[in-house]
């Protein structure tokens, strides 16, 4: 009875690893040399060192291991010194400034036209 128990267990537990293992295989680590996160900030960007201590455990994890790219859509002062901050704490953090180029904000957010919420806070427009 006892050793019926036992191998129920380790059956149990053989079946947990390997459907981990397999969801592993499918879902993990997301990367590519022409994947970018980009991160829209606006005004003082209360969100913005969550969403990049977000970013930096997923990386840690070795879930993604792609660069993060911060939009400013219009920062105030304050939150773009921030932004900086964080650019200088984490290599693969790269900050787009409101007065870029149209080649690095295409860069950073695909080319004009195609998404209609580049700077719009990421809302839906109509």
């Amino acid at each position: 009875m006892v050793w019926q128990v036992v191998a129920c267990v380790l059956t149990a537990a053989g079946l947990m690893l390997f459907l981990w293992c397999l969801a592993g295989a499918f879902l993990l680590p997301v990367a590519g040399e022409n994947l970018t996160m980009v991160c829209r900030a606006k005004g003082d960007a209360p969100e913005l060192e969550q969403t990049v201590r977000s970013f930096a455990w997923l990386r840690g994890t070795g879930m993604v291991e792609l660069p993060l790219q911060i939009l400013d859509c219009g920062m105030t002062p304050q939150a773009r010194r921030r932004a900086e901050r964080l650019a200088r704490q984490h290599p693969y953090i790269q900050l787009i400034a409101q007065g870029a180029t149209d080649e690095q904000e295409d860069a950073a957010v695909g080319r004009p036209g195609d998404d209609s919420r580049q700077c719009d806070g990421g809302g839906l427009s109509e």
